[in-house]
């Protein structure tokens, strides 16, 4: 198991140095990827419930919520970031 990761890991990065070199090659830096040509996204949620239950007892609740994203340029065209939480 600890054989495959690291043979993973090391395919990972020389991918990873490989895209980063056509970057170059093509006058991309990685900067520009994760700053010019990234976006950020916000979403949020408001829902409000309102019912009546049965014995005429009221039953309200509000809830908001959401969710942040950001996405990087491409870099080389072949690799691009991206988070959500």
């Amino acid at each position: 198991m600890r054989h495959s990761f690291a043979s993973a890991f090391a395919v990972t990065l020389a991918l990873l140095a490989c895209t980063l070199a056509r970057a170059q090659q093509l006058g991309t830096t990685l900067s520009d990827a994760l700053v010019r040509d990234s976006e950020v996204t916000l979403h949020l949620r408001n829902y409000y419930f309102d019912r009546l239950n049965p014995g005429d007892v009221p039953n309200a609740a509000w809830a908001l919520g959401g969710w942040v994203g950001y996405r990087s340029g491409w870099v080389g065209d072949a690799l691009r970031f991206g988070v959500v939480g």
